[in-house]
């Protein structure tokens, strides 16, 4: 039995490799991108803000919708959710530089899973395949602003000349206006972001003709 012992553990060995190699198909990284998740910590943002849920490949997860985030994330934690559910974890081509303002780390592990998000108005926005990089940046997953852009999730393109519009409305500060500044600074401790006072349509439409 005692000289069985080190061809059984050569079993094992080779059976660990295997299943390692399952896990994770190794391509060889040819170059390394810098990517931003701005995202710190999803427990210490406030309901309001913008976490809300999304189907990631078989979950549905809450989710950080990150403006500033160039990518997609989902945290080691959640990687390992969707590589049980059969969504495996490869090692791609590129090594990401992953930031917060400051180097966080660097990983060549992604998945590659379908999205699925509802929008303002009700409509299910889906993606059949979207690269999401492994990393723990502070929330489970974390769909950046190119995806959310493209699905008209969040986007802002205002209409050319805006900028025109927006120095016309540059107006000389009063004392009446610094008085309030002061009083509402004073009384700031529980300030909440409210509506703006104004919705005006500043850009002309042209007459339809017929």
């Amino acid at each position: 039995m005692q000289l069985q012992l080190p061809e059984v553990k050569k079993e094992q060995e080779i059976k660990e490799q295997e299943i390692s190699q399952t896990r994770i198909n190794p391509i060889k990284t040819e170059l390394t991108q810098t990517v931003v998740a701005l995202v710190s910590s999803a427990k210490l943002l406030n309901e309001n803000m913008l976490m809300r849920c999304a189907r990631i490949g078989n979950m549905v997860i809450r989710t950080a919708l990150d403006t500033c985030a160039t990518n997609c994330f989902v945290s080691k934690r959640t990687s390992e959710q969707l590589n049980n559910g059969g969504y495996k974890v490869h090692k791609g081509p590129v090594s990401y530089d992953i930031r917060q303002g400051n180097p966080l780390c660097t990983t060549t592990e992604v998945h590659m899973v379908p999205v699925c998000l509802i929008n303002n108005e009700g409509e299910r926005v889906t993606w059949r395949m979207c690269l999401f990089i492994v990393a723990n940046c502070g929330a489970d997953a974390i769909i950046g602003y190119p995806t959310l852009s493209q699905g008209h999730i969040i986007s802002y393109y205002p209409p050319s000349g805006y900028e025109t519009t927006l120095a016309k409305t540059i107006s000389n500060q009063t004392k009446e206006y610094e008085r309030e500044a002061l009083e509402a600074v004073q009384s700031s401790r529980n300030y909440v972001y409210g509506p703006p006072m104004e919705i005006a349509n500043c850009f002309k439409t042209a007459a339809l003709t017929q």
